[in-house]
Parts: structure tokens; C-alpha cells; sequence
């Protein structure tokens, strides 16, 4: 696979239960936990990368993660469409008004 190959950003070594971060992920949070969840979620699935396993375990790491913010949201009022933030958008404005599942 020529000119497929990228350096990864972090490596869950099984060896050693240790979960390796690239030094440049740590200038992002975003990037910096965007890592430490993908390699998590090999610690936790086992799978490696583009398998199912490892796919359904991110998703319900992500899953988690966000359902954890949106319950702090709520708590503290901040998941209305009247509130605005610095600038006075309001960060619920774009969302449809209804959100609907599959079943």
C-alpha cells in the first residue's frame, strides 16, 4: 500500500497495559482525547483498527463521553435555545428541533 503508510498518533501497547501518546497530541485537548479514546477503545475491544469490534467499542466510548457532558448541560441549564454564548449565538440554534432514532 504505497504511499498509504501515516505515523500514529498514539499505540496501546497490550504488553504493558500502557496507552502511548504522541508528544504533538498534547498542543490539542481535542486531539490529545481524540487519541487516548481510540487507543482505548483497542485496549478495551481487543480489535484493531477498521474491524467492527473496534468501531462499536468507539462508538460507546464516544457515546459515554458525550452522554456524560450532556447530563452536565442539563444540570447546569446550558441546553437552551434562548442561552447564547460570548458572542451572542446560540449554540442550540443550528440543531432541528427534534431529534428522531431508528429502530
Amino acid at each position: 500500500m504505497e504511499g498509504r503508510y501515516q505515523e500514529a498518533a498514539g499505540v496501546w501497547e497490550e504488553a504493558d497495559g500502557l496507552i502511548i501518546v504522541k508528544r504533538t497530541r498534547l498542543r490539542s485537548p481535542d486531539a490529545f482525547a481524540g487519541t487516548v479514546l481510540h487507543e482505548l477503545s483497542h485496549a478495551l475491544s481487543g480489535a484493531p483498527d477498521v474491524s467492527f469490534a473496534f468501531e462499536e467499542q468507539l462508538t460507546q466510548e464516544l457515546g459515554r463521553v458525550v452522554a456524560r457532558r450532556l447530563t452536565q448541560a442539563v444540570e447546569h441549564n446550558e441546553l437552551t435555545r434562548q442561552s447564547t454564548d460570548s458572542r451572542g449565538r446560540s449554540p442550540m440554534a443550528s440543531l432541528p428541533p427534534r431529534l428522531g432514532c431508528w429502530r
